[in-house]
């Protein structure tokens, strides 16, 4: 038997600083890389990307991976872009050949990983709290929140942001950020006709939602 590589975590919404950078923003997205076979593996010139028409493939640099050894790679480095409105993760052998890949769909909860369960060999499991460079573990919680402060001292409100990074930042903000979440929620549209719905005003004019 001789080295096999494959895809053993990855990070598409991170809201914690991962690569130590100071700063938390999609450079902390990780892909990690296990050699699962019983021999080392010369990573030199194998690939990473996000499919057909994503970002660059990024190159893996010259290294040697022992077997059960795992290295991880930032989107510092990489510069892959793992978008939360669903992707696709890719490994390259030398030659081009795909060894390993995930169609993941839209990441709803921050700081929840991809993982195989047990390491290298394991189903894929989006129920994982970030471990790069370490043993998988299960988040241990079937759902994550985002705690926003409301601009009151005495009130708070625990919400989970579901919109990807794909939206424009003015929108993510608006919705994750202030005190007008959930601005784009179905449930303010009429489900049946599509047409803007009318509230109640104590103003002249009446308010609707177009």
């Amino acid at each position: 038997m001789e080295g096999i590589l494959v895809i053993n975590e990855f990070l598409p919404r991170p809201r914690t600083d991962w690569n130590g950078d100071g700063a938390v923003n999609v450079e902390d997205e990780f892909v990690e890389v296990m050699n699962i076979g019983d021999q080392a593996v010369d990573i030199r010139n194998w690939r990473l990307d996000d499919g057909h028409g994503g970002s660059s493939p990024y190159t893996l640099p010259s290294s040697m991976l022992q077997a059960g050894q795992m290295v991880v790679f930032y989107g510092s480095q990489t510069r892959i872009s793992l978008s939360d409105g669903g992707d696709t993760i890719r490994l390259l052998r030398k030659d081009g050949v795909v060894v390993d890949i995930l169609n993941y769909p839209a990441v709803n909860e921050p700081d929840r990983s991809w993982c195989r369960l047990p390491n290298g060999r394991g189903a894929w499991t989006s129920a994982c709290r970030p471990t790069p460079g370490t043993a998988n573990t299960a988040s241990g919680t079937e759902t994550g929140t985002m705690t926003l402060n409301l601009g009151y001292e005495e009130e708070s409100e625990t919400r989970t942001c579901l919109l990807p990074d794909t939206l424009p930042r003015e929108i993510l903000q608006a919705e994750c950020e202030s005190q007008g979440a959930a601005v784009w929620n179905s449930g303010f549209w009429d489900a049946e006709t599509g047409e803007m719905i009318w509230l109640e005003s104590r103003d002249k004019w009446g308010v609707y939602i177009k």
